[in-house]
């Protein structure tokens, strides 16, 4: 009789030693599991173990999503970009000089004036993935001498094409109506327009 106690005794230790091993990797299991539900939605069998265990797998997620969205719009505050899009590159504002030209680069609009004419750019000038531009633009031919009452302004569509790198750029007119390339020009940011005008 004391044998067989001794034997069920030693058997009850033994198995609240498994049942203590099974226990702590029942919660070390959780533990992983409960950190992995901040980075991602658990699968099927996660969502049946969250419930088992009474986590509250929906409102984890609807307070994930919350923190989403507030990053998101704190973003969106801070670049004036949806998160996901890029501003569109554009031809740095400011003066702009090289022989024979004179470019005044704004942030919806541009100016050109060339030893004998000038003209008008009405819009941005953005740059694409080769730092590349083109614009359609008006140019005004202008004539040596006094004016003359009732003399008009000849006037030609244009397109304006070129390259830059922020600091340097290509400038290229070119007259839509005509098809007559006025010519090809190299500016800096910066630099003084080297021009004699037309008088």
């Amino acid at each position: 009789m004391a044998r067989t106690r001794s034997l069920i005794v030693g058997v009850s230790l033994a198995l609240m030693l498994v049942g203590g091993i099974i226990l702590r990797a029942s919660a070390s299991e959780f533990e992983m599991r409960f950190d992995a539900a901040s980075a991602q939605a658990y699968s099927g069998a996660d969502r049946f173990f969250a419930v088992d265990t009474g986590f509250d797998y929906q409102r984890r997620r609807r307070r994930i999503a919350r923190r989403r969205r507030s990053r998101q719009r704190a973003s969106m505050n801070a670049t004036g970009t949806h998160p996901g899009t890029t501003r569109a590159k554009e031809v740095p504002t400011g003066n702009w000089g090289g022989e024979h030209i004179s470019l005044q680069v704004a942030e919806n609009s541009s100016t050109f004036d060339l030893d004998c004419a000038h003209g008008t750019i009405g819009q941005a000038l953005s740059l694409d993935a080769d730092n590349r531009f083109d614009a359609s633009a008006v140019y005004v031919r202008e004539r040596g001498g006094p004016e003359h009452p009732g003399q008009s302004e000849e006037r030609h569509p244009a397109r304006i094409s070129g390259w830059s790198d922020g600091k340097r750029m290509t400038f290229t007119i070119k007259l839509t109506d005509t098809g007559q390339v006025i010519g090809d020009f190299n500016l800096e940011l910066g630099r003084a327009p080297d021009m004699t005008k037309c008088l």
